[in-house]
């Protein structure tokens, strides 16, 4: 599967899981509005390794970037409410390539949390007219090739 397979297996995950707010995919034209988050992916390292001496596997690692937008000049508990609902949400997720909910390791496409490196938030800004928390969702994609 390729990276915009990770895409699918995410985007489809979230679309089934979230009900907090509107949400922005990626790549898609978006505007944001109170209660709305705005989702990207920032690619990063790949490693290579042999399983058994038979197969190769590539581990894409990645960060799942949301920012989360609410309405400005009311504090941050709601944006950080928001935010700490979706961090609880990608802990350690495992997800087949078909964006489904898995716990069997060795069929993971996507995997959230690799190598203890777990969703956090990143950072909170005001920017009116909106409070923007943005959480930082790392994973790793699994390819045998």
């Amino acid at each position: 599967m390729s990276a915009a397979g990770e895409i699918v297996a995410i985007e489809t995950f979230i679309k089934a899981n979230w009900t907090a707010t509107t949400i922005g995919y990626i790549g898609q034209k978006f505007t944001p509005v109170d209660n709305s988050m705005l989702l990207s992916v920032v690619p990063g390292d790949v490693f290579q390794g042999t399983i058994g001496g038979t197969q190769t596997r590539v581990d894409y690692l990645s960060v799942l970037q949301a920012q989360i937008f609410t309405a400005g000049g009311k504090g941050e508990a709601v944006a950080r409410g928001h935010a700490q609902t979706l961090i609880t949400l990608l802990h350690g997720a495992i997800l087949s390539a078909s964006g489904a909910l898995i716990t069997t390791p060795a069929d993971a496409f996507v995997r959230f949390s690799p190598k203890d490196d777990h969703p956090r938030i990143s950072s909170v800004s005001h920017d009116a007219p909106f409070t923007i928390a943005t959480v930082a969702a790392p994973f790793v994609r699994y390819e045998m090739i």
